[in-house]
């Protein structure tokens, strides 16, 4: 169950890869957040393990593209830091409701990455979360729970 600011229902594999999906496509097609995205130079797989559910995404080192992603796990790059979490936590971690230093201290969230790579990654996933936030929204409106 998720609460917070976001929605309060449970979400499922398919629709949380949409979520992700929409909220990357928006992000990158953005001229104000996209470029803010591609010059942090992160690149961070989450896995979502109780659906197992692999997303990769990374700056993009293109010129006519900000973000770059991949479901699956076989993105052909290497990512910088790799984040397990269960998908309740991924939700409200997306939506800015879940503080990552807090749920890997409480170990909701397995982190495994260099330093440099997580100081890069943090500003990013607040533009992420942003985003997101509003693409559940636009999806799921109603009132706030929490």
């Amino acid at each position: 169950m998720v609460v917070g600011a976001g929605i309060a229902e449970p979400v499922g594999r398919e629709e949380l890869r949409e979520l992700v999906e929409r909220t990357l496509a928006e992000l990158n097609a953005d001229d104000r957040r996209g470029p803010v995205l591609r010059a942090s130079g992160m690149s961070a797989r989450l896995v979502i393990s109780d659906l197992e559910l692999v997303v990769d995404v990374a700056a993009s080192e293109g010129p006519d593209d900000f973000l770059r992603w991949s479901f699956g796990g076989d993105a052909d790059w290497e990512p910088e830091i790799e984040l397990e979490m269960d998908s309740a936590t991924a939700h409200r971690f997306l939506q800015g409701d879940e503080s990552l230093a807090v749920a890997i201290a409480r170990r909701r969230v397995r982190c495994s990455c260099r330093s440099r790579a997580a100081v890069a990654f943090l500003p990013a996933a607040r533009l992420i979360a942003e985003r997101y936030r509003g693409v559940v929204a636009d999806r799921r409106p109603g009132p706030a729970v929490g």
